[in-house]
């Protein structure tokens, strides 16, 4: 590429360079060295648009000194975009910059990133906190998160023997059991639409459901079930009383990005709150990858999870897409300073 050109990579392009096992193991490493303080992962920039319009944009800046790579994301979360727009809830776009002169050297796709990297944390978190014999996992909202998710924990956890979708819409769980069987024919794929009869002698139990209220509450768990949660606020006394340890991706993130939503959303809407402490947080799941900590004493013990994202983990995986671009040359070379 020229001096001063940069590679643009579209959603489409950056699908083909990257597989759910590269997105493991990228977000394995992330977690291990922001663990071993060998990245530098700022608290996210969180802007909520509350109440003028439903919806909020986060800025994620990082930096790794083992990859030597640098860049930023920029994603918005609009849940009522498929609706109003027929766009995706969740658009992102990432920048990459040379660490050494802060050039842009690649403006691209976040949304795909975003996906591949939440699912890899979902099969991160049940790696390292699910019981070793678990066989059965159920998911409760049956979208693109949902389906991700289950793709990656399937990766790392090739025992499962049965997958359980749960979602209001029928449609949603055939289009997720059509997808998923194509990958995994083995695997036993069965629909509910039950939440607790699903949930019940389920090991693990993801809740990727875009609800207005809250679920998680209604379930009785049985010991030793691992969640795992992307879509629901966690009170701290729900949690307390529920679970053995809860741990997350970033403590320091975690409470003050779910904080500040939960103040605009009060301020805004009126809505009771109980606002996120660290001291409610039993810790970070790359202690547990490097090996400092163990959240899961025994098979009985019933662990909470749940991801607030890292951009450690977003330019990571865009700089492995982008390399992996430059090689077979894929993307398009454009003209970005006037050199």
């Amino acid at each position: 590429m020229k001096k001063g050109s940069i590679l643009f990579i579209n959603e489409k392009e950056a699908k083909t360079l990257i597989t759910a096992e590269e997105a493991i193991k990228l977000s394995e490493q992330a977690f291990a060295d922001f663990s071993d303080k060998k990245v530098i992962n700022p608290v996210k920039l969180h802007t909520p648009l509350y109440p003028y319009h439903d919806g909020y944009t986060n800025c994620m800046p990082a930096f790794s000194a083992t990859q030597d790579v640098a860049g930023v994301k920029v994603i918005s979360v609009y849940k009522n975009n498929i609706k109003k727009h027929d766009l995706p809830a969740t658009i992102g776009t990432i920048v990459l910059n040379d660490p050494d002169s802060g050039c842009p050297l690649a403006i691209m796709d976040g949304t795909y990133v975003t996906s591949a990297r939440t699912g890899a944390t979902m099969a991160i978190f049940s790696k390292y906190l699910a019981k070793k014999a678990s066989e059965v996992v159920t998911v409760i909202g049956t979208g693109a998160q949902g389906l991700s998710s289950v793709i990656m924990i399937l990766k790392v956890l090739p025992k499962i023997k049965e997958v359980r979708a749960v979602d209001i819409n029928p449609a949603a769980r055939k289009h997720f059991i059509d997808e998923a069987s194509k990958i995994y024919p083995h695997v036993d794929f069965v629909e509910f639409d039950d939440l607790q009869s699903a949930c019940t002698n389920s090991d693990i139990v993801v809740n990727a459901a875009n609800s207005s209220v809250l679920l998680l509450p209604k379930i009785k768990f049985n010991k030793g079930t691992t969640v795992l949660v992307l879509e629901e606020d966690l009170k701290p006394s729900y949690v307390k009383k529920t679970f053995d340890a809860f741990v997350v991706d970033f403590i320091d993130c975690f409470v003050e990005r779910s904080n500040i939503s939960l103040n605009h959303r009060h301020d805004a809407y009126g809505e009771e709150v109980e606002l996120v402490t660290a001291e409610s947080i039993s810790g970070e799941i790359g202690d547990v990858i490097a090996g400092k900590k163990k959240f899961r004493k025994s098979d009985d013990d019933i662990i909470v999870a749940s991801s607030i994202g890292m951009g450690i983990q977003d330019v990571m995986t865009a700089d492995y897409i982008y390399k992996k671009a430059l090689k077979k040359n894929v993307g398009k070379e454009l003209e970005f300073l006037d050199l």
